[in-house]
């Protein structure tokens, strides 16, 4: 006979089938983490938390679920947590949640469980920087520099006394511009001192003297915001100093060795150069002559109306025309030698601005060999001081061109045509042998070109080379109102290379 059991006995048969069932799902769902993706583990989990709630809610339907069950039951979650890979669990909660979160349970005998979550760091928050107020710019202003000079070549110094506001210790800077380059080159920095207005002795180095006309700045740089003070706005004043060097219109003052200007005064100015134009035709003659010896014809090719001694038919060494050209100063031996070599005068015309071209010449248009004023169909026989001292230059560095320089260093020389013919010639050089004076070549308008205004006409140049210390200078003037003041602005020219030496200015 079967043993009846009471109903209080039965329920709590059923409560420890459904225990036991937990304990087998959630053994169940330990051996799944290891065999199945985090994913999937994610979802089990989920609802073997589902399924725990469920049964604890109605296992014991109408009654509170005693201590004991509730302790047995936190053990098993405690369980589950405890038997999950961290790797997995970590990656699972990171994947569903998008933080990293630990979670642990503590389970204490007969009290309920409790859970303390650790939480992530909180992000440092950076506090805003302290930003200053920006104050309006301040103009600045200077005060007390002359607009123009007007000196004499002996003027010692020149100096401005000016005023700067606001100061506050900024810096005053002192510029030129050069002439050869276009820029502005720092020569000096003046510091103000610490006060509002300040007043500064401004002193413009000697290099003024080595121009005519000179541009400075005085600069006053612009100061960003710096603690209390205001910014304050860049300021400039300029101011240009003319030099009385010479009188004459143009000249330069070149050094040989190194090509570097010592003065300047309109030189790259264009303007005829009368016979200086020689220069070019004897040197081209040099190289295409062949032998020194070799003679060379006047004929009709190589007329040009002139008042001098050769007559066509006048045969004479290429020696003697270089002669002719460099110590007196002949037109037909200049157009003998360019139609000698070349054919005819155009062709040699040719040959000059090619040359003129490859030198660096590029103000320089030649349209004849003996260099008299010349217009036709608007073209003109040009070139400027700067291109002249060029074609110096490379005259004195070459070695070619020995028997032109032994012609400039002559004061007068006879020279003989084939025929017999004899022509005394004279140095028209003045200042050949003064003070250091080797030579080189004038150039003089006789008034060839008709209703040509004075300014336009080359009227007197010269085109002087000095040797000074063992260095050797180029001077040229041009447009000068007579011979004599060719000259005596060249004596100018020569006395300012003393002056560079001594100041070493560009030497």
């Amino acid at each position: 006979m079967a043993r009846k059991q009471g109903k209080h006995t039965v329920n709590k048969t059923r409560g420890k089938r459904k225990v036991r069932n937990i304990a087998v799902i959630i053994a169940a769902l330990t051996v799944l983490t290891f065999t199945v993706p985090a994913e999937f583990f994610a979802a089990a989990k989920s609802v073997a938390a589902t399924t725990t709630a469920t049964i604890i809610k109605t296992a014991t339907p109408g009654k509170t679920v005693t201590t004991g069950k509730t302790a047995v039951l936190a053990k098993v979650a405690a369980t589950v947590e405890t038997s999950l890979p961290a790797e997995k669990a970590g990656s699972t909660e990171t994947a569903a949640a998008g933080k990293t979160t630990a979670s642990a349970k503590t389970v204490t005998a007969g009290k309920s469980t409790t859970t303390a979550k650790e939480k992530a760091p909180a992000k440092k928050t950076i506090p805003p920087k302290a930003v200053t107020p920006k104050k309006a710019a301040i103009a600045g202003s200077i005060t007390g520099v002359r607009k123009t000079w007007s000196v004499k070549y002996n003027r010692e110094a020149l100096k401005d006394k000016i005023t700067v506001s606001p100061a506050y210790g900024r810096k005053v800077l002192l510029y030129y511009k050069n002439v050869q380059t276009g820029k502005w080159e720092k020569l000096a920095a003046y510091k103000t001192k610490n006060v509002k207005t300040a007043t500064l002795i401004i002193t413009y180095p000697k290099r003024w003297r080595s121009c005519n006309t000179s541009k400075w700045r005085i600069s006053l740089p612009k100061v960003s915001q710096n603690g209390s003070i205001a910014p304050m706005k860049a300021k400039t004043a300029t101011t240009t100093i003319h030099s009385q060097v010479i009188s004459a219109p143009i000249g330069c003052v070149m050094e040989v060795s190194s090509g570097k200007v010592l003065y300047n005064k309109g030189m790259y100015d264009k303007h005829r150069v009368a016979s200086v134009t020689k220069l070019m035709t004897a040197m081209l003659f040099t190289e295409n002559c062949g032998s020194l010896s070799k003679y060379y014809t006047y004929t009709k090719k190589a007329y040009v109306k002139d008042h001098q001694l050769m007559r066509v038919g006048d045969t004479f060494t290429a020696k003697d025309l270089i002669y002719m050209m460099m110590v007196q100063s002949y037109n037909e031996a200049a157009n003998a030698a360019a139609v000698g070599v070349s054919g005819s005068k155009a062709a040699f015309v040719k040959k000059m601005n090619a040359r003129a071209g490859k030198l660096g010449m590029t103000r320089t248009h030649y349209m004849n060999a003996e260099g008299l004023d010349a217009a036709k169909n608007g073209k003109k026989n040009y070139s400027c001081a700067y291109d002249q001292a060029l074609l110096a230059r490379y005259i004195m560095k070459s070695s070619g061109y020995k028997t032109m320089k032994k012609a400039m260093r002559t004061r007068s020389r006879t020279v003989k045509s084939k025929s017999g013919k004899e022509i005394y010639l004279y140095r028209t050089n003045w200042r050949l042998g003064n003070k250091g004076n080797i030579g080189m070549k004038t150039g003089t308008d006789y008034g060839t070109l008709k209703n040509v205004k004075n300014k336009e006409r080359s009227r007197y140049c010269f085109c002087g080379c000095y040797k000074v210390g063992g260095k050797e200078y180029i001077t040229v003037v041009l447009g000068a109102p007579n011979r004599n003041a060719s000259f005596t602005n060249t004596d100018k020219l020569r006395s300012f290379i003393t002056y560079a030496r001594k100041h070493n200015n560009y030497v």
